[in-house]
C-alpha cells in the first residue's frame, strides 16, 4: 500500500481541551503515544474516555489544543488528505462491530481497501489469512446475522489491520462479550499489536484487560495520571 504517510511513530497530544457547551471534558491533556507499545486507558463511565479516543482517531475535533501524528498537525491539514491519513494509518475497533450486514465476513474485511482504491491484487488471499488468524475461517461466507458476538467482534478486528495501521484503537472492545470471548479477543489484540509491531490504545474500566497491557493510563478528573504494570 502506497501510504501519504509512511510509518507514523508517534501520536501527540498538545493542550488538548474538549468542552460540550459549558461542560468540560478533558482538561489541558498532553500525552504522546508511541508505536510498539500497549496502552490501556482506565477511568469509569462518564470520564471522557471515548470522547479522548474519538479526538485520537481524528472522529472529532478537540475544543483547544493539538493533535501530531509525528510532526504532522493533523488539525490543519485538508479535509480529504486528513481522512486518507487516518483511514491508512489508525485501525478502530468500537463496542459494537458496526459490520455491514449485506456482506460476507470476507467483503466486510476488504471493504476499507476498496474504499481506500488499493489494487486488488492478493487482497483476497491476505483477507483470508487474517480471517485464518482471528479463529474463523470457518465462517468466511457467512453473514452478520449468521454470527456470534465474539464472532462479530473478530472480523472487525481483522477489518481494523487490514490496512497494516501503525495504531490501533479499540474502544470497550470486549465490553458486550462473554468471558470467553472477552479473553479470546484480548488476546488477538495483543498478539497481533506484537506481530505487526503497532501502537494498541485500548479504553476498559476491566481489570482483567488493564492488568495484561504494560502502560496503565488513568483519566480522572479530566486530566491523564500515567501507570506502568
Amino acid at each position: 500500500m502506497n501510504k501519504l504517510f509512511q510509518n507514523i511513530a508517534t501520536i501527540k497530544l498538545e493542550n488538548i481541551t474538549k468542552k460540550f457547551g459549558n461542560y468540560l471534558v478533558l482538561d489541558d491533556i498532553n500525552f504522546e503515544f508511541k508505536k510498539g507499545n500497549a496502552y490501556a486507558l482506565k477511568g469509569v463511565s462518564g470520564t471522557g474516555k471515548s470522547t479522548l479516543i474519538n479526538i485520537l482517531s481524528g472522529i472529532e475535533f478537540p475544543t483547544l489544543g493539538n493533535i501530531y501524528y509525528d510532526k504532522h498537525n493533523i488539525n490543519t491539514l485538508k479535509t480529504d488528505i486528513k481522512r486518507k491519513i487516518l483511514q491508512e494509518s489508525i485501525g478502530l475497533i468500537f463496542q459494537y462491530p458496526y459490520l455491514i450486514k449485506e456482506l460476507t465476513v470476507l467483503e466486510n474485511v476488504i471493504i476499507k481497501s476498496l474504499i481506500l482504491n488499493n489494487k486488488k491484487e492478493n487482497i483476497k488471499d491476505y483477507a483470508i489469512e487474517l480471517i485464518e488468524k482471528v479463529g474463523i475461517i470457518d465462517k468466511i461466507n457467512k453473514y452478520p446475522n449468521e454470527l456470534s458476538g465474539g464472532e462479530q467482534q473478530r472480523v472487525s478486528l481483522a477489518r481494523a489491520i487490514f490496512t497494516k495501521p501503525d495504531f490501533l484503537i479499540a474502544d470497550e472492545p470486549t465490553a458486550h462479550l462473554d468471558e470467553k470471548n472477552k479473553i479470546l479477543v484480548l488476546n488477538l489484540l495483543i498478539e497481533l499489536q506484537q506481530v505487526h509491531h503497532m501502537g494498541l490504545i485500548i479504553t476498559s474500566h476491566d481489570e482483567m484487560i488493564t492488568k495484561k497491557l504494560p502502560i496503565n493510563i488513568e483519566l480522572h478528573e479530566k486530566r491523564l495520571f500515567i501507570k506502568q504494570n
